[in-house]
């Protein structure tokens, strides 16, 4: 039976507890979320919350009680309900059993998935170099597997937050890149700075691929596969920077950038790679004040690939964080921070997303924070 989750999921008169315990975990519980709802489930330790979840999640099957999906009574079974759902845990768990096994959870044993289990190999070799007491020069090589997570094997349905039908491959193969790195740093205690370059390499390079075609499910949202190709990538970043005594404090200033490029090996573009990025810093620090100011300027991206990619235009970030701590009885540290970001009030689009036309970054923004430290 399949899972038509159109308008609320409820759960009434909710009972649970673990074999071979006599108490219940969950009692009489009932809880309605509509769809769209944004919900906060608290309580203390061992309240329940967990089970809780893993029960609307269909991991855990209450004890006693009810479950019904747009008021229909429903026994949540995993392989369809679980398309319907994400989940990001507060701890994760590995069984100790192999990549395979971590990976599929249940997905081996279906008709058409072939994924075959993966001994990762890796190695890093670094050299350092001291050219003089101020500057250092550093080299490394290095050779990094990366199997394909269980999204990219598995996924057979919509997923919402990146408004794609996202198809898996069962059949990928493991992620190969060969990288060089070379650094350079130095101190002369009036400027300090570094530069890094790297080149990567990567066989089998995983990436979601728009197809054009609208999926059948209920968002009709348009299906894109999880496909592989040889790439290359390279880049580099930049910073300098200096500090020093003013008024009764320390300022310090940093300017700095960083980019990146990534083709495949039939020279066109690997989709969604941000844009170079300039950015300048401004740091005072006296006692218990400190504020810093920060000026991101986001390049335009014109080198988009052609799977579902497009031109990103480029934007200004202007941040500003001003915190102060204050001594209060019996708090180890009492600080107040007050924020102000994209001061200019831009219209900002993260090129890497999918969804960046329909969910820019956030406009002009001010808040007040409080942190303590007992």
């Amino acid at each position: 039976d399949d899972f038509n989750f159109k308008n609320s999921i409820e759960l009434k008169n909710i009972y649970f507890k673990y074999t071979n315990r006599d108490k219940f975990v969950l009692e009489d519980v009932n809880l309605k979320i509509n769809k769209g709802d944004k919900i906060v489930i608290t309580g203390d330790t061992g309240s329940g919350k967990s089970t809780l979840i893993d029960i609307i999640l269909g991991i855990q099957k209450p004890s006693k009680g009810n479950i019904y999906i747009d008021n229909y009574k429903k026994i949540l079974n995993e392989e369809l309900w679980c398309k319907k759902i994400g989940y990001v845990p507060q701890s994760i768990y590995l069984f100790d059993e192999t990549i395979k096994k971590n990976i599929a959870i249940g997905e081996t044993q279906r008709s058409g998935n072939t994924y075959k289990d993966q001994d990762l190999e890796g190695y890093v070799l670094g050299f350092g170099f001291d050219l003089s007491s101020t500057t250092d020069l550093s080299l490394s090589f290095g050779s990094v597997e990366r199997a394909p997570s269980s999204v990219e094997l598995f996924m057979n349905g919509e997923h919402a937050s990146v408004q794609r039908d996202e198809r898996g491959n069962p059949n990928m193969q493991t992620e190969e890149a060969q990288n060089i790195d070379l650094g350079l740093s130095f101190d002369n205690e009036v400027i300090y700075g570094s530069i890094n370059f790297y080149q990567n390499e990567v066989d089998n390079y995983i990436y979601r691929k728009d197809t054009g075609v609208k999926g059948t499910g209920e968002m009709k949202l348009e299906i894109a596969n999880f496909v592989q190709k040889d790439a290359e990538l390279d880049g580099y970043e930049i910073q300098v920077g200096t500090d020093f005594d003013f008024l009764n404090g320390n300022l310090g200033v940093t300017i700095g950038r960083d980019s990146v490029n990534g083709t495949f090996t039939d020279g066109s573009n690997i989709p969604r790679i941000v844009p170079a990025r300039d950015i300048y810093t401004l740091s005072y620090t006296e006692d218990n004040l400190s504020v810093d100011i920060d000026l991101i300027e986001v390049n335009a991206q014109p080198d988009f690939g052609s799977d579902g990619d497009s031109f990103t235009a480029g934007f200004e970030l202007l941040d500003l964080s001003i915190s102060r701590s204050f001594p209060v009885e019996g708090v180890e540290d009492f600080k107040v921070v007050l924020f102000a970001n994209n001061l200019l009030d831009e219209i900002a689009r993260n090129h890497s997303s999918t969804v960046k036309n329909e969910v820019p970054l956030p406009g002009k923004n001010l808040g007040i924070g409080f942190r303590v430290t007992l």
